[in-house]
């Protein structure tokens, strides 16, 4: 995606959304999806750090210049602007936790998948994060230093029904028409056993990927996983597979 559009873009849904927007960025993560659009996956973190750099000076100075191996721009002056200033909060999201300690370094805010830890290891994942945040607190040139308390937590999807066994019985549903959506492309280039495990709707809920139930079922889940992980915040996941 091009960066100088992706300035464009943010701008405008900053400014009609009066200040409201948050940002989240990242690298590519599946190589079939990155073949669609020729991206070499080698060359995706420093890509996307680069973008990244593009994106923030010219949100902040409305202009570019930047000389880098995979994008270079002299004097392009930017009409739009965004509302907040220098500009929207930013989170990283990532499987990845050899990333974490330099997501922390640079203030972004953090959200996290039980897709391959357990609670107890994004717990500790977690506290790395706050560790690398507290250490590098206020050094300037930071991506995200502009934010005063990031917040780091978890990505979880919720399915709440009267009863456990209503919700169980509509969430597996859910799940089978989620799970093949996600494998699709892992699927079409013959790689099947890498999601395998998450296929089966067991051991989708029982990994943290998904809690289902009654209001005091799924409350006390949720409770119980932020008290693990120590998390400040919960990003729910309400509309997955079939569901509207």
């Amino acid at each position: 995606y091009h960066p100088i559009r992706l300035i464009e873009e943010i701008c405008i849904l900053d400014q009609i959304s009066g200040g409201r927007l948050e940002l989240g960025v990242g690298r590519a993560a599946s190589p079939y999806e990155a073949a669609l659009y020729g991206a070499d996956m080698t060359e995706a973190r420093a890509s996307a750090h680069e973008a990244l750099a593009v994106v923030t000076s010219g949100l902040a100075n409305g202009e570019v210049n930047f000389e880098g191996k995979h994008y270079r721009f002299k004097d392009v002056k930017l009409l739009l602007r965004p509302a907040q200033r220098p500009y929207p909060p930013l989170w990283y999201p990532t499987a990845n936790i050899g990333s974490i300690p330099w997501i922390g370094e640079q203030g972004f805010s953090l959200l996290l998948l039980f897709l391959w830890s357990s609670p107890a290891q994004i717990g500790e994942q977690l506290t790395a994060y706050r560790q690398a945040l507290a250490e590098h607190a206020g050094r300037p040139g930071r991506f995200n230093g502009h934010v005063a308390e990031p917040h780091h937590g978890f990505g979880i999807q919720i399915y709440v029904a009267e009863t456990d066994e209503e919700a169980r019985r509509a969430a597996r549903e859910a799940h089978a028409v989620f799970f093949e959506n996600f494998n699709y492309l892992w699927a079409q280039h013959g790689d099947h056993a890498r999601h395998a495990a998450r296929a089966d709707f067991e051991t989708f809920v029982g990994q943290g990927l998904m809690t289902c139930g009654s209001p005091e079922t799924v409350r006390a889940r949720l409770q119980e996983y932020l008290d693990v992980t120590g998390a400040n915040y919960l990003a729910g996941v309400f509309a997955f597979g079939g569901l509207t």
